[in-house]
């Protein structure tokens, strides 16, 4: 097909750009899905006093993120998971989120046998291997060491 060296390169690495590219996947949700859950995030944050009131979604999605604990997606490319979220302010506490299809719950690590309870509970539903509910522990008590560091030492 391809006569030179050159063009035979050329058109493995087209090929292996295009591959790649595809291995990115395409979202389950529907936009309509995810704007939901992001106004519950919002609601969740303007309650906890970590994001001020706006009218628009559009106004507070460059303030905040939500990305899937261990695989770094974003909100929207997996049906379930367990995702963290955080405001784009230093020194602000970061939450966890269960996301089950439309359905979502916002944990605070802070309250750790609870956020423990419900994501292993989640993941025992899930049929998630055990290799990976230890990833998932890990990631939560990383969450929650970050969490516990930001507040200055109190004094007794």
């Amino acid at each position: 097909m391809f006569k030179t060296p050159t063009l035979k390169f050329l058109a493995f690495i087209v090929s292996l750009f295009v591959c790649n590219w595809n291995s990115f996947g395409q979202p389950v949700d529907s936009k309509q899905r995810i704007d939901s859950i992001k106004w519950k995030v919002v609601e969740y944050l303007v309650d906890q006093n970590v994001l001020e009131t706006h009218e628009e979604l559009e106004d507070y999605e460059k303030r905040f993120s939500i990305i899937e604990l261990l695989d770094k997606n974003v909100l929207g490319y997996k049906s379930n998971g367990i995702y963290k979220i955080w405001v784009h302010t230093s020194h602000t506490k970061q939450y966890l989120m269960i996301k089950s299809y439309a359905e979502c719950k916002i944990l605070d690590p802070d309250d750790l046998g609870v956020t423990l309870s419900n994501i292993t509970n989640f993941l025992v539903k899930q049929s998630t291997k055990n290799e990976l509910v230890l990833e998932y522990i890990q990631e939560i008590l990383r969450v929650y060491k970050i969490n516990s560091s930001r507040h200055p030492a109190k004094l007794h």
